[in-house]
């Protein structure tokens, strides 16, 4: 006998969570199937939103770059995404929408270091962003000319260097939920293990839609990677030093803080 409508939230209740659907479970922990959705694609949607947050910009980002390979992918591949976007909206605009694109940067990184009080990292800022668009269109324009061959083409370097991004995330050791198919965190193995063909069918087609996430976060990561570097030269960050022992406890933690709302409250002062 089939069981009643109204018996489906014990029958799911009772059945075991690796065997429940992936939104299901989202579900189940409070979210909705919106909500699996859109942290389906996001991963972490309110890092999109929380820009001015420049803490929470750079836990997110050392908690989803924490091998190596998947982090010089980004250091290489950010810079060129980016320059390659000023060499196609000169190619397309002229030189001068390149320029106004460069300034807004500019100015929304340097207005995000002061407002953290970090003044070494706003001056890194101005002149590596500014840098980047004349070093892109002197030295890069010539080599990606719009009416070349199609693997020339600055728009292949703006979407592929995001996709190449992306594919060094499944070198990570760990996935979050909803991606983990579960609702914590999983490890490559365990998600290919318990996540069902349904759930994976549905992530390898989010594919693309994960590429243009990195395609728009891309602005915000270089800000965090020029931050790196500055620590990684010995310049005092105050704002981020007194946060550095708890990011590197969340991030060596089996189920991290994600959640904005959850990384206020557990932030230390």
């Amino acid at each position: 006998m089939k069981p009643a409508p109204s018996d489906s939230a014990s029958l799911a209740a009772s059945t075991p969570p690796e065997r429940q659907p992936a939104e299901s479970r989202f579900a189940r922990d409070g979210g909705s199937r919106w909500s699996w959705w859109l942290h389906a694609v996001f991963i972490v949607p309110k890092s999109q939103v929380h820009v001015l947050d420049f803490r929470y910009q750079v836990y997110v980002f050392e908690l989803f770059h924490k091998v190596w390979p998947n982090r010089v992918s980004h250091y290489i591949g950010i810079p060129l995404h980016l320059g390659a976007l000023f060499v196609w909206l000169a190619a397309l605009a002229g030189t001068g929408v390149a320029w106004a694109a460069a300034a807004v940067l500019t100015a929304l990184h340097v207005t995000i270091a002061v407002r953290s009080r970090l003044l070494p990292l706003a001056v890194l800022a101005a002149v590596v962003d500014l840098g980047l668009c004349a070093s892109a269109l002197t030295w890069l324009a010539p080599l990606l000319p719009v009416d070349a061959a199609l693997w020339q083409h600055p728009l292949v370097f703006v979407l592929g260097w995001p996709s190449v991004q992306f594919a060094t995330h499944l070198l990570e050791p760990t996935f979050p939920p909803p991606t983990s198919g579960r609702s914590g965190w999983a490890s490559l193995r365990e998600l290919l293990r318990d996540a069902g063909p349904t759930h994976l069918a549905k992530m390898a087609l989010l594919t693309p839609a994960h590429a243009g996430v990195e395609v728009v976060s891309s602005y915000r990561n270089l800000l965090v990677a020029l931050s790196i570097l500055l620590r990684r030269l010995g310049v005092r960050q105050p704002a981020l030093d007194q946060a550095q022992p708890w990011f590197d406890a969340q991030c060596a933690a089996a189920e991290p803080v994600m959640d904005y709302d959850a990384y206020r409250q557990a932030m230390p002062a």
